[in-house]
C-alpha cells in the first residue's frame, strides 16, 4: 500500500468495500496503517470516503480504530469543507465503526453539526435519517441539528421510505429530544401507508414512540396495523420490544403472554453488572444498607439495586449510570432539563431516552429512581 497516495488509498478502499469477503483482514490493516501514515495529505471527502469503506466492510481491528482516531482528529476542522452527503457518510461510518476515540468523535460530531445546519435543504431523507441514527448511536446530543432535521421531516415526511421512518423516530426517541411534531407525522405517515414497515420496522417504532412517551400515536398505528403478537413470533428481539410498549401502554393490545418470556430472556442475557455497580454495592454493604442485587421486579425490569431485602423491600432502585446511559450535548448551552458538566471536557450531558423510559416505567410501578452517575461517584465515594 506504500505506492497509493491519498486518492489511491480511498478509491482501493471503496472497491474492497463492494467485495469484502474477499479481502483479508490483513489487507484492510496495510491499507489503515498507509493511510494513517498520510492522514494530512486527504481532501475531506477523501476521508469521508475512506471511513465509509472501512465501516461498510465492517473491518473492525486496532489498525482500522487507530484510522479512525486519525480521521476524526483531521476532519473535524474541516468539516465546513465537505457536501451533505459526505457529512451524512462521515457520521455514518463512525456511528457503525464504532469503537473510536470518544472525546475525538465528540469533537467530530459537534463539527458535522455546525457544518450541516446551512445545507440541510441538501440532505436526502435517507441522508437525514442515516445522520438522525448516527447521532443518537454515538450518543451525541445536537438539540439545533436535530430541530432542524425534525422541520424537515415534517415537511417532506412523505419522501421517507418505512427504514427511515422508523429510524428517525427511533433517533428523536433516544435523544430524548422533545419534538411531538416530527413523532406525529411519522405516525400519520405509516397509517398513510401501513405496507411501508416490516415487522422489525413496526416494533422498532412502536418502542421509541413509547420512549418517546406517545400514547396517542403508538395506539393509532396499532390500530391501523392491527397489531398482533403472534405476527413476531420466533423473533426474541422484536417481542421483547413490544413488552415493553406493553408496559408503558398496557390498552394497546394484549402483548404480555407471548412477550413477557422474550423480554426476560434478553434482559438476563443482557445482564453483565459493570465494574462501578460493584463499587456502588460494596460501599453500601460497607455502610449496613441492605439491598438485593440485579433485582428483577414482578413485571420483569431489572434494577442495579433494590433497597431492603425480601419481603422488606422498600421500592426504591439504586441505578447506576454509566457514559452509556447519557447523550453527550455538543451545540447547546443553554440545553433544558436536569443538565450537568462532564468530568472529562467540560460538555453537558442529558440523560438519554432510554433511560428515561426505564425510570418511567419503574416510577409509574411506584418505585423511587435514585441515580448514582458515573462522573459524580469518584468524589461520593471518598467519604465513605
Amino acid at each position: 500500500m506504500r505506492e497509493f497516495d491519498a486518492r489511491g488509498l480511498s478509491n482501493v478502499a471503496w472497491g474492497f468495500a463492494k467485495a469484502p469477503d474477499l479481502v483479508p483482514v490483513r489487507v484492510w490493516d496495510a491499507l489503515a496503517a498507509a493511510a494513517v501514515a498520510r492522514i494530512q495529505t486527504f481532501s475531506p471527502h477523501g476521508l469521508s470516503n475512506l471511513v465509509w469503506a472501512v465501516a461498510t466492510a465492517e473491518a473492525t481491528t486496532e489498525a482500522t480504530r487507530e484510522l479512525f482516531a486519525a480521521v476524526a482528529a483531521e476532519a473535524a476542522p474541516r468539516a465546513n469543507d465537505l457536501s451533505a452527503r459526505g457529512l451524512c457518510n462521515l457520521a455514518w461510518a463512525f456511528a457503525t465503526h464504532g469503537a473510536v476515540d470518544f472525546v475525538r468523535t465528540v469533537e467530530l460530531f459537534a463539527a458535522i453539526s455546525r457544518a450541516a445546519l446551512p445545507m440541510l435543504d441538501g440532505f436526502t431523507p435517507q441522508g437525514i435519517a442515516n445522520a438522525a441514527w448516527a447521532f443518537s448511536s454515538m450518543g451525541v446530543a445536537a438539540p439545533r441539528f436535530f430541530q432542524r432535521i425534525g422541520d424537515r421531516v415534517v415537511r417532506g415526511v412523505r419522501d421517507f421510505d418505512g427504514k427511515g421512518l422508523s429510524s428517525t423516530a427511533w433517533a428523536f426517541a433516544i435523544a430524548d429530544a422533545r419534538a411531538p411534531d416530527v413523532y406525529a407525522a411519522v405516525a400519520r405517515e405509516v397509517c398513510r401507508r401501513p405496507a411501508c414497515l416490516d415487522s422489525q420496522r413496526v416494533s422498532n417504532l412502536l418502542r421509541a414512540l413509547a420512549c418517546a412517551d406517545q400514547p396517542d400515536l403508538v395506539r393509532a398505528v396499532a390500530e391501523k396495523i392491527n397489531l398482533r403478537a403472534r405476527d413476531f413470533e420466533g423473533n426474541s428481539l422484536q417481542l421483547s420490544q413490544l413488552y415493553q410498549v406493553w408496559l408503558a401502554i398496557p390498552d394497546v393490545v394484549d402483548l404480555a403472554p407471548p412477550c413477557r418470556a422474550a423480554f426476560v430472556d434478553s434482559r438476563d442475557g443482557l445482564l453483565r453488572p459493570s465494574q462501578l455497580q460493584h463499587e456502588v454495592a460494596g460501599v453500601m454493604r460497607r455502610l449496613g444498607w441492605p439491598f438485593d442485587f440485579e433485582f428483577a421486579t414482578e413485571d420483569g425490569l431489572a434494577v442495579d439495586m433494590a433497597l431492603g431485602q425480601q419481603n422488606l423491600l422498600s421500592s426504591k432502585a439504586i441505578e447506576v449510570y454509566g457514559p452509556y446511559h447519557y447523550v453527550i450535548v455538543v451545540d447547546d448551552e443553554d440545553a433544558p432539563r436536569e443538565v450537568t458538566a462532564d468530568n472529562s471536557g467540560g460538555r453537558l450531558l442529558l440523560l438519554n431516552g432510554k433511560t428515561r423510559f426505564k425510570e418511567r416505567l419503574l416510577s409509574d410501578r411506584g418505585w423511587t429512581v435514585c441515580r448514582v452517575p458515573y462522573f459524580e461517584w469518584p468524589e461520593a465515594s471518598m467519604w465513605v
